[in-house]
């Protein structure tokens, strides 16, 4: 988020914010950043002068880094649960216990939208678990079919291994007694629906692995921690305080691990080398507020689970965030900047220099200019 040096000309006027959310929606006015404030999305402005005896009310300067990444996220959703949950999560000021009761209402109406998809095709009575899982298996076809709007497609595979493995999940999300029958059949089929079957052949550097044991083991385990009954649970019994850490944890995880997932992609020069690719999808989506952090909430509240998240935290923060960071630097430079710095690459082994390059190429998008001259009648602080 931008930063400020404290000074009252650093603030905002809202004509400054309408100019800027202009370039994106021209349809933008005062009354829409009103609406969005009523919801929530943007912070209040503040009394911060007088012309003569009209007041003059403005923004803190952080206010156009959120408004820019509202205008973001909305072109992917217009659900204001949503987009209140993706903002906090990105350390913009809303209030957390807000948040809570956004997460806890998406939560909600996706179980509902579930429940009321399954009562639609299930033929059997209400409380027959085959009757139920036959109307989960109808709606999982459906799902398999969709191309756009669905579930990632990160592998080739055959429609009725791909509804098998969309049954298995939903089955997993909503509780379902019949799913777990399924559990050993049909994890082989989600761990490819989802990419990580990759991590059962991935060996970087010679090492192992990351992925090993049953398929139907982790799953279980996904039973266990991550129905949207036990979410749910979770973030409403959950502090503002420990909502925070989830989220500060949430974000550390998912945005290490997509960064992992590019780094493999760069060393290996294939895509989802490590299996992860389906994290980069979740880590750029809106929704990832909605699910990491009730997940995260779930796992810590596991003595086992909780360390074992610690050994990965850890992991990401000394590994992969250091090569994050310095493949973005490099991406972010001109194209003599970067040979300045990399002078010696020439005298690495060929292998080497290209797989310096595709990291490089990975790190591209994440690669941020400074926004600050774009901002109308905005100077730059020094």
């Amino acid at each position: 988020m931008a930063t400020s040096n404290g000074s009252t000309s650093d603030r905002l006027h809202t004509a400054q914010l309408v100019a800027l959310a202009g370039e994106t929606d021209p349809s933008v006015t005062g009354r829409t950043l009103e609406f969005w404030r009523h919801q929530g999305l943007l912070p209040h402005p503040e009394r911060s002068g007088q012309v003569g005896k009209r007041p003059v009310w403005t923004y803190p300067p952080e206010t156009a880094d959120q408004l820019r990444s509202l205008l973001h996220q909305r072109q992917q959703t217009k659900d204001p649960n949503v987009l209140r949950a993706a903002l906090w999560y990105d350390g913009f000021p809303i209030e957390t216990a807000r948040v809570r009761s956004s997460i806890s209402a998406y939560l909600r109406q996706l179980q509902d939208i579930c429940e009321k998809e399954l009562t639609k095709r299930q033929s059997g009575p209400a409380d027959d678990p085959e009757a139920r899982w036959q109307a989960i298996q109808a709606v999982a076809g459906v799902l398999a079919r969709r191309r756009s709007k669905g579930f990632p497609r990160l592998n080739r595979q055959a429609l009725d291994e791909r509804t098998a493995g969309i049954a298995l999940t939903l089955g997993l999300l909503l509780g379902d007694e019949a799913a777990m029958r399924h559990l050993e059949a049909d994890a082989p089929a989600v761990e490819r629906l989802i990419g990580i079957d990759r991590g059962r052949r991935y060996k970087p550097g010679g090492a192992g692995p990351w992925l090993d044991g049953p398929p139907e083991e982790g799953l279980a385990s996904f039973a266990t921690m991550g129905s949207l009954d036990r979410l749910l649970a979770m973030v409403e019994g959950a502090s503002d305080e420990k909502l925070e850490i989830a989220r500060t944890l949430a974000r550390t995880l998912l945005g290490g691990i997509a960064a992992f997932s590019k780094i493999s992609d760069a060393f290996e020069g294939r895509d989802n080398a490590s299996g992860m690719a389906g994290m980069r999808v979740f880590d750029d989506d809106p929704h990832a507020a909605l699910v990491s952090v009730p997940l995260v909430l779930s796992i810590l509240s596991s003595t086992e689970m909780a360390q074992n998240l610690g050994q990965i935290f850890t992991a990401i923060q000394s590994n992969v965030l250091p090569i994050k960071e310095q493949a973005r630097e490099l991406a972010a430079m001109s194209e003599g900047e970067r040979a300045a710095r990399l002078k010696n690459l020439p005298e690495l082994p060929f292998v080497e220099q290209v797989r310096i390059k595709r990291l490089v190429a990975e790190f591209s998008d994440d690669a941020e200019p400074d926004l600050t001259d774009s901002l109308p009648g905005v100077t730059p602080s020094p």
